[in-house]
C-alpha cells in the first residue's frame, strides 16, 4: 500500500551545497548508500542552471556564498514516491511534476531519487529530494555574484 509523505523545507546561507552533496550521494555522504543499502535510482544534478554554472556544485556553492545573509538560498521538497511504480515509472512522475512546477518557472534545480528498505518489514520506501533555487534563470547572462543580487 503507498504511503504519502511531503516535506517541505527552506534553508538559508550556509547549507545549500553540503545539501546537494547529500542528496548526490557525493564527497563524504557516499557511505550513506552502503551503510543503509539504499539505491540511488536517479539523480539529475541540474536543470535551468544559468550559463556560468558549469556544475551544480558551481551553482550551490556560490548560492550560498553570494544570495543576502536573511534569504532562502534553497527550498527543499522531500516527497515518497509509490512503490507500486517501477524506478523508471518513479522517474517519469517526477519530471511531469517538474515541467509542470519547476522547469516552466525556469527555477535552477537539482534532485536524487532514493530506494531504501523499511527498518520494519523491509519494504521499499522510495522518495525524491528536490532542492530548487527561487531565483529563476531569466537567461541574462550574468556572473555568480549579479546572479544572486536583488532587482534595485
Amino acid at each position: 500500500m503507498a504511503s504519502y509523505h511531503l516535506q517541505l523545507r527552506d534553508k538559508p546561507k550556509g547549507y545549500a551545497l553540503e545539501h546537494y552533496f547529500y542528496i548526490a550521494r557525493l564527497e563524504k555522504y557516499q557511505h550513506v548508500r552502503v551503510k543503509s543499502q539504499e539505491v540511488l535510482e536517479h539523480i539529475e544534478p541540474g536543470g535551468c542552471m544559468p550559463s556560468w554554472a558549469k556544475d551544480p556544485a558551481d551553482f550551490w556553492k556560490a548560492a550560498d556564498t553570494h544570495e543576502r545573509a536573511n534569504a532562502k538560498v534553497y527550498m527543499e521538497y522531500e516527497l515518497a514516491l509509490p512503490n507500486e511504480l517501477t524506478p523508471e515509472q518513479r522517474k517519469t512522475l517526477v519530471e511531469a511534476f517538474l515541467n509542470e512546477h519547476v522547469a516552466s518557472h525556469q527555477y535552477p534545480h537539482s534532485y536524487a531519487i532514493h530506494n531504501v528498505k523499511s527498518r520494519i518489514g523491509g519494504i521499499d520506501q522510495p522518495h525524491c529530494h528536490l532542492m530548487l533555487s527561487l531565483k529563476a534563470n531569466d537567461g541574462l547572462d550574468r556572473t555568480p555574484e549579479t546572479y544572486f543580487k536583488r532587482f534595485n
